[in-house]
Parts: structure tokens; sequence; C-alpha cells
């Protein structure tokens, strides 16, 4: 999948919270490797704040549940990058599916 690293920025800045303004996570988040430790950061910032913060952010962002539980239960993984990675997994999927599915519009839904 090939995609403009402004949409993931901006897709996971603004589901994350990240504490960076939109300048300075554009300038830092060059490359997906960037991202992921942005994403890391804030991860691991919530782990340790505000779990349930977390845990809602994982279901906004609609990371797959299964996947989040066989994360926290293997001690052989960092927990911190393997979350991270699902969360830029899934909005990586989410790009490639609003790329690729389009709806026509329903009728009677007109504003």
């Amino acid at each position: 999948m090939n995609f403009d690293i402004d949409e993931i920025r901006g897709l996971i800045n603004s589901e994350l919270t990240l504490d960076q303004s939109p300048d300075e996570f554009q300038e830092e988040c060059s490359e997906l490797e960037d991202l992921l430790k942005a994403i890391e950061k804030r991860v691991a910032e919530l782990i340790d704040r505000d779990s349930g913060l977390l845990f809602s952010y994982l279901y906004r962002l609609d990371v797959q549940e299964h996947a989040v539980r066989q994360v926290m239960n293997d001690d052989k993984v960092n927990t911190v990058t393997a979350l991270s990675q699902l969360i830029l997994d899934r909005q990586l999927m989410r790009l490639h599916t609003k790329k690729t599915i389009h709806q026509k519009p329903i009728k009677g839904w007109e504003w």
C-alpha cells in the first residue's frame, strides 16, 4: 500500500491527541518509522498515566480486540511497540479502504 504520509499523520494525530502541535508532528514524522516512534511515545505515556484512556483510544481507532488481548497477554513482546504497530497498521488499513471503496450517495440523505 502506498499512502501519503500527511494523510496518515493527520489521522493519527487527530485520533491519539499526540502531545505535539501539528507543525512539530509534521516535522518529526516524515517517515513511517518516525510516526511509529511518535505513537510509541504516546502509548507509553498512556500506559503509565491513564490506561483506561489508551483502551478507549484503541476502541475508537477500531483496533481488533483479540489482537490487543494477544499483545497484553504475551510476555515476550514489547507491549508499547506492539500496540503502536497495531494502531499504525489499522490506520493504514483505514486509509486503504477510504481510497479503494467508494460509496454512492444514499437517496434521501441529502442535506
